[in-house]
């Protein structure tokens, strides 16, 4: 999540996302690459043996859950747009009630 008080616009707020995505994918391609280059080379991640998982595997699982933030946050703001229109498109009708009840 955003560390600042700073307002990000939903477009801004996708763009992330899709740049989270893309970072997944390297991120996975790359895991991959290290588990073949350690196969190759009979070493094993000293890492990956003593947590159970390997310091990609983490970065990977922090991506998938920053992701899953930013999906949330893509979809609370979706929902605020339609609040807010629905809200402008109630007001005239409003305004109009007020206006015969005022009478």
């Amino acid at each position: 999540m955003l560390e600042t008080c700073e307002k990000i616009s939903q477009f801004d707020a996708v763009v992330i996302r899709n740049e989270a995505s893309r970072l997944l994918d390297q991120l996975l391609s790359e895991r991959q690459a290290a588990e073949q280059r350690m196969a190759e080379s009979g070493k094993r991640d000293l890492i990956k043996t003593i947590t159970g998982r390997s310091s990609l595997d983490q970065a990977i699982q922090q991506t998938r859950d920053m992701i899953r933030d930013m999906d949330k946050l893509v979809c609370q703001m979706n929902d605020e747009l339609a609040s807010e229109a629905d809200l402008e498109s109630l007001d005239p009708m409003l305004i109009g009630a007020g206006a015969v009840h005022a009478q």
